[in-house]
């Protein structure tokens, strides 16, 4: 198909090809996600406690939403408000959620932060909290990896690295109790 533009003598002005619009493609595409892993596997997390339990929180800035393991809120035994949607991991595997909670989620001994957080089946969160993209924005997190440091709310928190073999080794500790 070909259109011609013309001035008011009626002079064409230029020429522009249309293709169809093929409407049932153009606004599905899916960008692939890759799983990037770095020889070493250092994987950065804190300490912090939620609802006042001790508790590790891997920090993944790429996860959409925070996720709560199973494991810790059967130790905080706090209610569990129903979630009908599963999540998408980045190699493309499934991730369970049973359902969403509030918790309070204490980074020092003078920052809290109340949070919504999804529980994720047992086996599918490797660590007792994941802080995704949602509360690092909420937050207001920014990094220094080469400092191992993390401003969370003004406050600057040391960032600690766990290998990601001992995560999958406490992960799968949990699971066979």
């Amino acid at each position: 198909m070909t259109a011609r533009r013309r001035s008011k003598s009626g002079a064409p002005i230029n020429v522009v090809e249309l293709e169809p619009i093929n409407r049932k493609n153009s606004f599905s595409y899916i960008p692939p996600v890759y799983h990037v892993n770095y020889s070493d596997g250092k994987l950065p997390y804190i300490d912090v406690k939620i609802n006042g339990q001790n508790a590790e929180a891997l920090i993944d800035s790429g996860a959409a939403i925070s996720i709560i393991s199973q494991q810790m809120m059967e130790r905080l035994n706090v209610r569990i408000r129903r979630m009908e949607k599963n999540g998408k991991a980045a190699n493309g595997s499934t991730v369970h959620f049973i359902g969403k909670t509030t918790v309070e989620i204490q980074i020092s001994s003078r920052t809290k932060i109340k949070a919504e957080v999804a529980m994720a089946q047992k086996g599918h969160c490797p660590t007792d909290i994941i802080i995704g993209h949602d509360l690092c924005k909420q937050m207001e997190a920014q990094f220094d990896f080469k400092a191992k440091k993390i401003n969370l709310l003004g406050e600057t928190i040391p960032i600690n690295v766990l290998l990601e073999e001992e995560i999958v080794k406490k992960s799968s500790k949990e699971i066979k109790l």
